[in-house]
């Protein structure tokens, strides 16, 4: 189907910009959430090869495990994921009492419009489209961890039917 080659275009475009991705890294601990395996292990590969400690998850429900042992550094989500709702997950760290901010990036097929003003009026610091060059996850990583992502402004909520164009969803 489209979606599947679409995707396998997106993991090779991945893969080609992560064999040219080595940075020193902060060592700091992200966690990754995405569905889809292939995406997943090339932000993993890059994240590793940059310098962090990574945990990869596939939905939500392992995703609140590896959070209840112990908050990561940053956050990536996959935008939309099989079990929940992925920003439910971005709500619920929102609302927990801690020490320092925990930056979230959303990664998701849908690059702007509705999805993206769910996910930065839910709390995301940054939205990041797919597919995404390695380095450019790499940079946003860094800059979260940094402090340094500037979040944009998210426009006005809006609703599926206010939107002129449509989004695809992963």
């Amino acid at each position: 189907t489209q979606r599947v080659a679409a995707r396998k275009d997106a993991v090779q475009s991945l893969m080609q910009s992560w064999s040219q991705t080595a940075t020193a890294g902060s060592g700091k601990h992200v966690l990754v959430i995405e569905d889809d395996a292939e995406v997943g292990n090339v932000f993993r590969s890059a994240l590793e090869t940059a310098g962090h400690k990574v945990v990869l998850v596939n939905d939500v429900t392992k995703a609140l495990g590896v959070v209840f042992q112990g908050m990561p550094d940053v956050i990536i989500l996959d935008g939309m994921l099989p079990d929940m709702n992925s920003l439910d997950l971005v709500r619920y760290v929102r609302k927990q009492k801690l020490q320092k901010h925990v930056p979230i990036l959303v990664v998701s097929d849908a690059k702007a419009g509705y999805q993206m003003n769910q996910a930065l009026n839910a709390g995301a610091d940054a939205f990041l489209g797919k597919p995404i060059a390695v380095e450019e996850l790499v940079m946003a990583v860094t800059k979260a961890i940094n402090g340094t992502v500037t979040k944009p402004a998210a426009p006005a909520p809006t609703t599926p039917a206010t939107q002129t164009g449509t989004a695809s969803a992963t």
